[in-house]
């Protein structure tokens, strides 16, 4: 093991990664979708830089361009009771990662619903 990240989401599941030059993107998931900026600059030393909360999650990412990811997932409401959330239609979304220490989702389209 070269570098590490402790305590990123816990409790939660990683449900994506994606690596791209000195930049990493995590998904993590339970009720909603940390998407994580990370500085892979210096392996040894790993940085969150940022990261973007949403409903859903995504299981894909892929590059678009060096600032935009698409994510393919799921959409998910939060449960108003309880530690889970009702799954919903496919989602895909385009995050704008310019700004590592803000990343938007600048897009997005549902497709299907539940079930």
């Amino acid at each position: 093991m070269v570098g590490r990240l402790e305590d990123l989401a816990p409790g939660e599941k990683i449900y994506s990664a994606r690596f791209m030059g000195d930049r990493g993107y995590l998904v993590t998931f339970r009720k909603v979708d940390p998407l994580f900026v990370l500085d892979l600059s210096q392996p040894t030393n790993p940085k969150v830089l940022g990261k973007l909360k949403i409903p859903g999650y995504s299981d894909y990412l892929h590059p678009y361009d060096e600032n935009h990811i698409i994510g393919v997932g799921k959409e998910t409401v939060a449960a108003e009771q309880g530690d889970f959330a009702w799954y919903q239609g496919v989602k895909i979304s385009l995050f704008d990662v310019t700004d590592v220490e803000d990343p938007r989702e600048i897009d997005k389209y549902e497709i299907g619903d539940r079930g």
